[in-house]
């Protein structure tokens, strides 16, 4: 089994060494490392040397037109060659077994078709685990996406999913006009059929919410990226696997967004007709909902 990094790069030229630095010293190294660049700073210029430099092949693709995370990803699963593909944000860093010990996880799955692959802990700079500390008794624990915060698997892991399982159930929906995506769109349709994940107690990742990055700017990027945000919302509204209270939580606050919006329910309720009861609901509930604050959260989508 081999590992493809994939890394999406927005005009991240001065963080995006420090991921190359810890690809470089991995005790077993990635079988590709693809950049899919959607700026206009120096990062094509430092590819350069990383490829001179790097010991596995780096390969870099610039996206022109209209951009966004799920443009790169699709693109990427276009030209992928790894059994497994890791993506690995650009402003991030792995710990320097952390391919060494995805593989070694990978290679306890016998039954590798109810699997959609392999998943480590992330940790802060300081080194804290996202999410809080690992409370199984057991090295791993396997359960679905969406049924892992019931498990005690809350907050941003570091998964790693089999590229044949990515391919299946994608490609990452895309709207004209929109740039933000939702990654958990996938997560959550592959959790859906029922593909487990190996989680593993092992921090590999390290994270720093910077600034402006995608978790700070997501409450702007629903409100700027609305109909992508509507695939997000409508499908989870379908998906039993998440408590009806918090798909009705969800499903107010998109409506609450949709008022704010002067965007008619008419407008949006094609994409609700499988759950057009908690639809309904939740369009008279966001009328109370709007005057309960919310928070930015600081992890999945």
């Amino acid at each position: 089994m081999y590992i493809t990094v994939f890394t999406p790069t927005y005009n991240r030229d001065k963080y995006i060494t420090n991921l190359f630095d810890s690809l470089y010293k991995q005790t077993v190294l990635p079988c590709e490392w693809i950049i899919v660049d959607q700026g206009n700073d120096r990062t094509g210029e430092l590819v350069k040397g990383f490829i001179a430099k790097a010991s596995f092949p780096v390969i870099y693709k610039k996206l022109y037109g209209e951009r966004g995370i799920s443009r790169a990803f699709n693109m990427m699963l276009g030209i992928a060659k790894g059994g497994l593909v890791m993506k690995v944000d650009d402003d991030d860093i792995l710990s320097p077994d952390a391919i060494e010990t995805v593989l070694k996880m990978e290679s306890t799955i016998t039954d590798k078709e109810k699997y959609a692959g392999v998943g480590g802990l992330r940790q802060y700079p300081d080194g804290r685990v996202i999410g809080g500390e690992w409370s199984h008794e057991t090295e791993w624990f396997d359960c679905t996406n969406l049924e892992r915060e019931k498990n005690g698997l809350s907050g941003d892991k570091a998964e790693a999913y089999y590229l044949n399982v990515l391919r299946e159930y994608g490609p990452m929906p895309t709207v004209a006009g929109e740039y933000y995506t939702w990654e958990g769109v996938l997560w959550d349709r592959i959790a859906h059929a029922g593909k487990m994940i190996r989680w593993f107690n092992r921090k590999i990742y390290c994270t720093e919410y910077l600034p402006g990055g995608a978790t700070d700017t997501r409450m702007e990027a629903r409100k700027n990226n609305f109909y992508t945000y509507t695939i997000m919302i409508s499908e989870r509204m379908g998906y039993l696997e998440i408590p009806l209270a918090s798909r009705l939580k969800q499903c107010c606050r998109y409506f609450e967004l949709a008022r704010e919006k002067k965007i008619p329910y008419r407008k949006v309720e094609q994409y609700f007709v499988k759950c057009k009861r908690i639809a309904v609901l939740s369009y008279i509930g966001s009328m109370i909902t709007k005057y309960i604050p919310q928070k930015n959260p600081k992890y999945r989508s």
